[in-house]
């Protein structure tokens, strides 16, 4: 997966944001600023593993034990939204308790599973 250009790098014009490569890049991204944003501080990892039906698992752990929540902000809210969007475009997504915090994982379905 190709992280050059980043979102603005992309054609303004195209709309296509199902594909998988794009759904990863901000399933990865959510997840990766809270663990960050709410992880309580030291390292934060991450790993992908995409299987043959073009399933994408993005796994993030950090040092917190709290398990995120799906929130559902006002218009106005500035931030909130995070596992709104793992949630639209994770096909499932959970959290498995670690001896140090947590990880939260997520499975965004392939192109061949017709997401």
């Amino acid at each position: 997966m190709s992280w050059a250009g980043g979102a603005g790098a992309r054609n303004p014009k195209s709309r296509n944001t199902e594909r998988p490569a794009d759904r990863s890049r901000s399933g990865v991204s959510e997840l990766v600023t809270n663990a960050v944003s709410h992880g309580r501080g030291g390292l934060v990892s991450f790993s992908l593993v995409c299987d043959a039906a073009d399933t994408v698992r993005i796994e993030v752990a950090d040092h917190s034990p709290g398990a995120p929540m799906v929130r559902h902000p006002g218009p106005d809210a500035e931030n909130g939204r995070g596992m709104l969007l793992v949630s639209a475009l994770a096909g499932a997504w959970g959290t498995i308790p670690l001896p140090t915090g947590k990880q939260v994982w997520a499975e965004l379905p392939g192109r061949r599973r017709g997401r």
